[in-house]
C-alpha cells in the first residue's frame, strides 16, 4: 500500500476527535505570535496597494487621507489580506456603504450563525452576548484570558469559544505590535475586525 493511500484512509472520523490530536502541551513548543500590521503600517500597506494595484480609473473610488482610512481600518483593521479584499471589493463592485456590504463581515456573520452557534455546545448565547459586549467596549480589543476565565468561572466555556473561532486566544508576545497596549499576558480577541463589526450587529439583532 502506498503511502497516498494510507493517508486517504487516516480520516478524522477513524481516529477520532482531530481536535484533540491538535492540542499539544505549550511546554514543548514555543509560540511566535506575529500579529497583524499596526495602524500606521496598514494605513502605508493601502496607500501602496492604490499606488501599484489599482488602475488610474478605479482610484477616484478611494480615499488617501488618514480619515479615509479611519472607516477602511474600522473594517479590516491591520490584516492584509483583509484590506486586499477590501481595494479588490471597492475595485470591482464600486463603494462599501455599510459595514454588511463588505464581503469579509458578510462572511463573518455567516461564520457566527450558520457554523459557530447553532452546534450543541457548554455555553449559553447570554455568555456569547456577554463575551460580544465586552470585546466592543474594550478600548484595547482585547481581554486578559484569565478575567475571561474567572468571569464565567469555568475554564472550559472559553475554551469552547476559542475552539468554535468565537474567541482568538493570543499568546503574549515579546514584538507582535497589533495589539495595543502591547498585553503582558495572555488575551482573546475576536478573529479580526470583521468579527468584531459583527459582534456589535448582532449584540443589536439579539
Amino acid at each position: 500500500m502506498t503511502h497516498k493511500q494510507n493517508a486517504s484512509k487516516e480520516r478524522p472520523s477513524d481516529i477520532g476527535d482531530i481536535s484533540q490530536i491538535c492540542r499539544v502541551d505549550s511546554n514543548h513548543f514555543d509560540a511566535l505570535v506575529v500579529g497583524d500590521l499596526t495602524k500606521a503600517e496598514a494605513y502605508q500597506y493601502y496607500l501602496n496597494l492604490l499606488d501599484t494595484v489599482v488602475a488610474p480609473k478605479k482610484l477616484g473610488l478611494f480615499g488617501r487621507t488618514e480619515v479615509d482610512f479611519d472607516r477602511i481600518y474600522h473594517l479590516t483593521g491591520g490584516r492584509i489580506y483583509f484590506i486586499r479584499n477590501y481595494v479588490a471589493q471597492v475595485c470591482s463592485f464600486g463603494p462599501i456603504p455599510k459595514a454588511t456590504s463588505f464581503m469579509m463581515v458578510s462572511n463573518a456573520r455567516t461564520t457566527f450563525l450558520r457554523r459557530e452557534l447553532i452546534r450543541p455546545k457548554i455555553f449559553s448565547t447570554n455568555q456569547v452576548l456577554e463575551v460580544f459586549k465586552m470585546l466592543t467596549s474594550s478600548q484595547s480589543g482585547y481581554l486578559n484570558y484569565e478575567v475571561v476565565t474567572a468571569h464565567f468561572k469555568e475554564q472550559m466555556v472559553v475554551e469552547e469559544m476559542i475552539h468554535r473561532n468565537i474567541l482568538h486566544f493570543r499568546p503574549s508576545s515579546d514584538f507582535a505590535r497589533d495589539l495595543q497596549p502591547i498585553p503582558e499576558d495572555d488575551v482573546v480577541t475576536a478573529s479580526g475586525h470583521p468579527a468584531l463589526r459583527v459582534m456589535e450587529l448582532l449584540i443589536k439583532d439579539w
